[in-house]
């Protein structure tokens, strides 16, 4: 583990299918600031390094993949995400916070993350020394075929 920061809360239900988790990190980074660049260079900002794995390691805690076995690379599933920051709130994008924290969860899970079918993403004001991510993944009832039918 890389970083001391605990996990705040993990809670699953397999009979209706979600879980959820509240991850605690010190920084959540905007795709603006996600890559630094130098002429030719490009690197992982330190920001979203320390975020990968502040999630990252939150994420090996909970082991929502142990906990629920409904997980799995075939189902299509459902996001929400709540960013709580505390810091620049009227400057940073909600969609801008999404994609990383998608890429990390659902590597997380071994799931290729084009199985999400909706999201629902939100952000919110929080005074606190940390920001937080209110995560809740769910298997989706979305007709995706409808169209086709």
């Amino acid at each position: 583990m890389e970083t001391s920061l605990a996990l705040e809360t993990f809670r699953y239900n397999n009979e209706e299918k979600w879980f959820e988790i509240v991850v605690k990190c010190t920084h959540i980074p905007s795709v603006n600031s996600q890559y630094q660049h130098y002429g030719s260079m490009t690197w992982k900002a330190d920001s979203l390094v320390q975020f990968e794995n502040e999630l990252q390691d939150q994420l090996v805690l909970a082991d929502p993949k142990k906990h629920c076995p409904w997980i799995t690379r075939d189902e299509v599933y459902d996001v929400h995400f709540n960013f709580l920051m505390n810091r620049n709130f009227w400057k940073r994008d909600v969609s801008n916070c999404v994609k990383s924290t998608e890429d990390i969860l659902f590597r997380s899970l071994n799931v290729d993350d084009s199985r999400v079918l909706r999201h629902f993403d939100a952000k919110s004001f929080f005074y606190s020394d940390f920001e937080r991510v209110l995560i809740r993944v769910c298997k989706s009832n979305f007709n995706y075929n409808y169209f086709n039918e």
